[in-house]
């Protein structure tokens, strides 16, 4: 309200700085007045003052990517702006970019008003083979307080890739059918991108085979490659096209790229051709159209075209048959004719078969030649006439005979001749003979001994035409006298006979008459009426043949002779006449008597009661027993005296008391021989109770008394033979006893048992 003079006072005072000032400093003026208190004359002063204040620079900067990706290598332009995001003018606003080089000015401003915003472009060349770029911009600048300022953008943009592969390749020199192809050529990668997963596969022998990779190849690069595949052997083409397919994946986007190269590649081919000619099945007759066949067929391996077969008959070249094309393999066949000439055997002519290699147009040739036959009928016919009678051997046998040309040709050379006992003798020998002509003949020879054969007459002769030979003969046998026999001698037993055993009778038969015998036989009575023993044969006079007669000999009859009858039978070759002569031999039997007793032991008993036994004896040989006793404990008859045929049985029974010992023997006699046979049984013996074999043993066990003596028999069979002692008896100790014996060789069944020995 007042100040006095020279007095001062402090004031505060303040007003918000506008928010849009746009400087570092803000001017400001006081005004101050008063009233002189005096005189109220007004006085005032003013003071004015530029204050600093605080600015707020900021900078912004912003990048947007190509609406449509550059291709690496391309140029890559980019967007963007720049903006005052501050409080105060920014000048030397600059934009730099880190590619191509770090530091590349993008843009430029003097200056940029707070809020103000500017737009830029820029470009580079986008990096080769990348999938896609990062770039960094900075924006700098200077508020004109002074101070700097910057902002930073990073941007990742995606570049277009364009993967692309070629394929190349080159054929090998021709190879043939069922040979290697061998594939070689190059791959590259023709794109702006790696290529990851390349590889190359044919279409042979099947559908994706695979030659080459997997590799990777960068943009540019290119790689060799080699495969191959066989040539399948039944092709029939001049070349062989095979299809290559390169495949890879883009490295940025895995996208699968390929390329094809096809290629037909010439093959090594073998043409040959082939042609057949066939004669008529007959001759063909002179002045007729002789007919043939043939085949022509490719042979080779490629396709033959422009096919011709000429003959050379009836003129050089004629065309006999015509084709356009011909496959591998293929065959086709045709006829042609001609007439055959007058005045000629056999005709002769060559077709020749020719074609062309489709493939190159070589030609291919072929011949066949054949000679056919021309129908002629050249004959010769010869008869001959026997005596009437009888001609006796030691004579002179005389027959006669016609040669006649009985065919259509003029014959050569003629010679007649005869065949006796296997000699050749010329009757007739004649120039020629002209067809129906004859010539008469006689001839005779001596009756050789023991002939009655047919003897042969033959005509031989070559026709002019063809030298071919022809013949003619007739065998007839002339009747002669003949005394035909035969005798059997000197027939006996090779061994002697045994009843069930094979036997064998040996003789002699003999031609004892003046002729040839043929179907010679000797039939025996045994083992059945007309048994063949020998033959049919044939023997000359003089001739003597032995024979050899084995069979089972009857083992069932009971008799001690055997009778055998052997009748030899022929017939004279030279007439339908037998002869025949019986002999008859007697041989006894040798023969193998035997007998088995045998008593049926009760499995128990009470001491003291006595109990019946049933016995048996037995024939066990191979002949009749007469005289057959059985006796107990060497006193007391059981059985007989009674006969027993083979096989045949007697029972008997005897009183048997438990812990005595009962001994039965049988005896009889040989009822051819008388030879006596003897066997023997008992009860209270040792009972076997068990057996055991091993590795050619056997263990028996047996029960006992002690101090008892024991032994041990053995049997290869119950029906012939007797029971043999082992060796080594065995005194019991104890309640059992046992024993090991060792097996014969090839044993496949015995028979065991044990006595009890008697003390001294």
């Amino acid at each position: 309200a007042a100040l006095a003079p020279g007095a001062a006072t402090n004031f505060t005072g303040s007003f918000p700085v506008p928010a849009n000032l746009n400087a570092c400093a803000i001017a400001n003026t006081l005004a101050v007045t008063g009233r002189d208190k005096c005189s109220g004359t007004t006085v005032s002063s003013t003071v004015t003052r530029t204050c600093p204040v605080i600015s707020a620079p900021s900078i912004q900067v912003t990048k947007t990517c190509p609406e449509t990706p550059v291709a690496p290598g391309g140029v890559l332009t980019f967007g963007g702006s720049v903006r005052n995001d501050g409080n105060v003018t920014l000048s030397n606003v600059t934009v730099v970019v880190d590619r191509p080089s770090p530091g590349t000015v993008v843009y430029t401003v003097a200056s940029l008003e707070p809020g103000a915003t500017a737009s830029f472009a820029g470009s580079y060349p986008a990096p080769l083979n990348e999938c896609s770029v990062t770039d960094t911009l900075t924006a700098t600048a200077v508020d004109r307080c002074g101070n700097p300022v910057s902002d930073r953008t990073t941007t990742l943009c995606a570049l277009t890739t364009t993967p692309r592969l070629a394929i190349s390749r080159t054929c090998p020199p021709p190879v043939p059918p069922g040979g290697q192809m061998v594939l070689q050529g190059w791959v590259t990668n023709t794109g702006n991108i790696t290529l990851t997963n390349v590889t190359v596969v044919i279409d042979r022998p099947a559908a994706n085979t695979r030659v080459f990779g997997p590799v990777t190849l960068v943009p540019g690069q290119a790689a060799p490659f080699q495969g191959s595949f066989t040539v399948p052997a039944d092709i029939a083409a001049c070349s062989i096209t095979s299809m290559l397919t390169v495949r890879g994946n883009d490295l940025c986007t895995g996208a699968s790229v390929s390329s094809m190269a096809a290629a037909t590649c010439p093959l090594l081919t073998s043409p040959r051709i082939l042609v057949t000619k066939s004669c008529p099945a007959a001759p063909t007759p002179q002045g007729s159209p002789l007919v043939f066949s043939g085949t022509v067929a490719n042979i080779g391996d490629s396709v033959l075209t422009n096919i011709v077969v000429v003959n050379n008959q009836p003129a050089s070249n004629t065309v006999v048959f015509a084709a356009l094309r011909l496959l591998p393999g293929q065959m086709t066949n045709f006829t042609g004719s001609y007439i055959v000439p007058t005045n000629c055997c056999e005709v002769c002519d060559t077709l020749t078969a020719s074609g062309r290699n489709e493939c190159n147009g070589l030609a291919v040739y072929d011949t066949a030649t054949a000679i056919c036959p021309v129908k002629f009928a050249p004959q010769i016919r010869i008869t001959k006439t026997c005596p009437e009678q009888p001609t006796p051997i030691g004579e002179v046998l005389t027959y006669s005979g016609v040669v006649s040309n009985a065919g259509n040709v003029t014959l050569s050379d003629v010679v007649a001749y005869h065949s006796i006992t296997g000699k050749r003798h010329r009757i007739l020998e004649v120039a020629a003979l002209a067809p129906g002509e004859a010539e008469f003949f006689t001839a005779s020879f001596t009756v050789p001994e023991d002939f009655c054969e047919p003897d042969t007459v033959a005509v031989e002769a070559r026709s002019i035409c063809g030298n071919t030979p022809v013949t003619d003969s007739v065998t007839s046998a002339c009747p002669v006298e003949t005394a035909p026999n035969i005798d059997i001698v000197e027939v006996s037993a090779a061994q002697p006979v045994s009843a069930g055993q094979p036997g064998t009778f040996v003789g002699t038969v003999v031609n004892s008459g003046n002729v040839t015998l043929t179907n010679v036989v000797v039939a025996g009575s045994m083992p059945a009426p007309n048994t063949l023993v020998l033959g049919p044969l044939t023997l000359v006079p003089g001739e003597t043949r032995v024979f050899s007669h084995s069979y089972a000999v009857p083992q069932d009859c009971n008799c001690c002779l055997l009778v055998n009858s052997y009748t030899a039978r022929g017939w004279n070759r030279c007439e339908s006449v037998q002869v025949a002569a019986t002999t008859t031999i007697v041989t006894p039997y040798l023969t193998r008597p035997g007998i088995v007793v045998s008593l049926e032991c009760p499995a128990g008993s009470s001491p003291g009661q006595t109990a019946s036994v049933a016995g048996r004896v037995m024939n066990s040989g191979d002949v009749a027993l007469t005289n057959v006793v059985v006796v107990r404990d060497g006193t007391t008859r059981l059985a007989g005296p009674i006969s027993l045929v083979r096989g045949e049985t007697h029972d008997f029974v005897t009183p048997y008391t438990p812990g005595a010992v009962v001994n039965v023997v049988a005896t009889a006699n040989d009822a051819c021989t008388g030879a006596t046979v003897s066997d023997a049984d008992l009860c209270g013996a040792p009972l076997i109770t068990s057996i055991a074999v091993a590795e050619g043993t056997v263990t028996l066990r047996w029960t006992s008394q002690p101090g008892t003596t024991y032994r041990v028999q053995s049997h290869a069979n119950l029906i012939e033979g007797a029971w043999g002692n082992e060796p080594g008896d065995v005194t019991s100790s104890g309640t059992t006893c046992t024993k090991t014996l060792t097996l014969p060789a090839g044993t496949e069944s015995r028979f065991y048992r044990v006595l009890v020995v008697p003390s001294t």
